[in-house]
């Protein structure tokens, strides 16, 4: 018989960086990774808009859309941007998945 409340781990156990000088890092150290060039445009865009303040590290609802280095009004369906466009979601999801955690 148990007698003590079940203990869970959390969903998220290791929380995101949330704040917009570790983001830009983020950033930029994918710039130097050879992987990451085909995003060179929306990476170097986004550094931009997180260093002028315009853009806020994102919360669990926000997701900004890149295409090609430009910001888009809304989430892009699929006749709406040209073919070969080069896309970027920038949310607590990308965020997620491109920490660098220990192994």
């Amino acid at each position: 018989m148990a007698s003590a409340a079940p203990h869970f781990s959390p969903a998220c156990p290791i929380p995101p960086d949330l704040d917009a000088q570790t983001r830009v890092k983020q950033l930029k150290d994918a710039l130097k990774e050879d992987c990451w060039q085909f995003q060179k445009a929306n990476i170097l865009k986004l550094i931009e808009l997180y260093e002028s303040g315009e853009l806020k590290p994102p919360s669990f609802r926000d997701t900004i859309w890149l295409c090609d280095g430009k910001v888009l009004d809304k989430e892009p369906g699929l006749g709406d941007t040209p073919k070969n466009a080069i896309l970027w979601a920038e949310g607590l999801g990308m965020q997620m998945m491109q920490q660098n955690h220990p192994r």
